[in-house]
């Protein structure tokens, strides 16, 4: 099977997913946004710091992450770090 992300290295691939999350958060409309940042801020984050900045640390885009799917009710999220593949 072909590498997903062939020409990224894994710094560019994690701040390009980033940037991803970012941007839909920013896209969404005003309720679902505003539901979504109260989720973050529940987190620990700022989240006008969060929006403000373009390289948020991965602890942050961590949390924007689940703040998205909590905000969309996702049935379950996995994390794979730690996990051995």
């Amino acid at each position: 099977m072909a590498e997903r992300w062939p020409s990224l290295s894994s710094g560019e691939r994690k701040r390009w997913q980033i940037a991803c999350a970012l941007a839909g958060a920013s896209g969404l409309p005003p309720a679902e946004r505003g539901g979504v940042l109260q989720l973050v801020a529940a987190l620990g984050v700022d989240p006008a710091r969060l929006l403000a900045s373009d390289s948020p640390s991965p602890g942050e885009a961590r949390k924007l992450g689940i703040a998205l799917g909590l905000g969309r009710r996702v049935w379950a999220a996995v994390h794979g770090h730690g996990m051995a593949g």
